[in-house]
């Protein structure tokens, strides 16, 4: 482990070696060309070639210089542990409300590029207000939900009556009766049930908080007092992909609300 620690470190102590590395890996280049790619000077270039040789990582043809299959698979194992880093680093002050257990590491892995919207001391809701910016932008919302945000429901309700939003939602329980009893949430309730396009159930079982709003998949945190923590929103494919199947097995299981 004390060797492999210390390729690892050799790499990581400069980012130029990394980015040659990853650029042999594509196809052959030439010392201009690698120059021209990293921004690094002729003698950076020649001495990390030449200590890339010496590892037999790259080998040269004429002028032209390529990864060697050892090569190749160093640098996609080190681009791989790199972009989990930064996935970690992107998500790392929203885990503690991470909804781990519903979330697979497949999908996880797919958030490197994330936009994570965390509450702020003069923004508490910006996390509900951020998804309420995405739903404007959208034409059909499909979402899982075990809160109930006034302001949330409110604009879904703006878009239907004005755009003709979709919209299908799995509730709980909890918030079915929410959405029926709260005086400020009846009429919401009452005007999205008469809509065309709208569709409502309630499961015993809601996972967690998701919006699919077009292609565009929102995972909604909070903590135990259900405070909004966070918004993670991603396009990733392999993200909608998951947030889909989790919604349709949600929903499939669902029955319809009552009519008010």
């Amino acid at each position: 482990m004390g060797s492999s620690l210390e390729t690892v470190e050799f790499l990581a102590r400069s980012e130029h070696r990394v980015e040659v590395l990853d650029a042999l890996a594509d196809g052959p280049h030439t010392r201009a060309e690698l120059r021209e790619l990293t921004g690094a000077s002729s003698s950076t270039i020649s001495r990390t070639l030449r200590e890339f040789e010496n590892r037999y990582w790259v080998r040269r043809e004429g002028h032209r210089f390529e990864a060697t299959s050892m090569g190749a698979f160093v640098i996609e194992g080190l681009v791989t542990l790199l972009q989990r880093l930064e996935t970690e680093e992107t998500l790392r002050e929203v885990m503690p409300w991470f909804p781990s257990a519903d979330v697979d590491f497949a999908v996880v892995r797919c958030l490197g590029d994330a936009e994570v919207v965390q509450p702020t001391e003069s923004d508490p809701m910006a996390p509900v207000r951020r998804a309420g910016q995405q739903l404007r932008a959208g034409t059909r919302l499909r979402f899982l939900t075990t809160q109930v945000t006034v302001r949330y429901f409110e604009v879904v309700r703006e878009r239907v009556a004005s755009d003709g939003m979709e919209v299908e939602g799995v509730v709980t329980p909890r918030v079915y009766d929410t959405l029926v009893n709260d005086s400020a949430m009846a009429a919401v309730y009452r005007d999205l049930c008469a809509a065309d396009g709208v569709s409502l159930l309630v499961a015993e079982e809601v996972p967690l908080i998701l919006q699919i709003i077009d292609t565009r998949v929102g995972i909604g945190l909070v903590d135990e007092a259900a405070n909004p923590r966070g918004l993670i929103c991603s396009d990733a494919d392999r993200v909608r992909r998951w947030a889909v199947d989790t919604f349709e097995t949600c929903r499939d299981g669902a029955e319809p609300v009552s009519e008010p």
